[in-house]
């Protein structure tokens, strides 16, 4: 297990004293800030350990009895496998007029994402699970950042009590690059 911590804030500008002269059209501008890690749990439980599996087999001592024959799975262990961890930091800026017809929400976030996981294939020479099966072991081979920025506009046109007419835009745009990958004997940064 691992401990994944958080933490955010906002401030209401718009519930200040010296915002007062606007309340007759606007009705809420609020920046927020948020920062805070979270880990992937995409992958088997098990990852970090070698587990066995049975087939069975003609194999035989001499007898006519077939035999359980144990082999590792798929998966073999990795005792250094560690959590993906994420560590987010967003900012943001909420706001509306005119009776809250008119929602703008905008957010700047930035992401670092380190020990992505990933299932590496080992060598045919280590053998394999079976004859068109090799090995595989999950490990955290690289560092990414991420970076987005993200703008919704909801917009009441019409609304009364007979009919409702509701328009919304969204825009986003995200960047991602992949800053070090681990391949083995080769190791890649920028």
């Amino acid at each position: 297990w691992s401990s994944f911590p958080s933490a955010s804030v906002a401030w209401r500008i718009s519930d200040e004293g010296f915002m007062s002269e606007t309340s007759s059209w606007l009705d809420n501008l609020k920046l927020r800030l948020g920062h805070g890690v979270s880990g992937t749990a995409s992958i088997d439980p098990y990852s970090s350990l070698t587990r066995t599996a049975t087939k069975t087999t003609n194999l035989s001592l001499g007898g006519s009895t077939s035999l359980p024959m144990y082999t590792p799975t798929e998966h073999i262990s990795n005792p250094d496998l560690t959590w993906e961890r994420s560590t987010n930091t967003n900012v943001g800026l909420d706001f509306a007029v005119l009776k809250n017809r008119i929602e703008i929400t905008a957010e700047y976030y930035w992401t670092k994402t380190d020990g992505i996981l990933w299932d590496r294939r080992l060598p045919t020479s280590s053998g394999g699970f079976d004859a068109k099966t090799p090995y595989k072991k999950t490990s955290n081979i690289a560092v990414s950042e991420n970076k987005g920025f993200e703008v919704a506009v909801n917009i009441r046109n019409i609304d009364t009590e007979n009919f409702k007419w509701n328009t919304s835009f969204t825009f986003t745009t995200a960047k991602e690059k992949l800053t070090n990958i681990d391949l083995g004997n080769l190791s890649v940064s920028q």
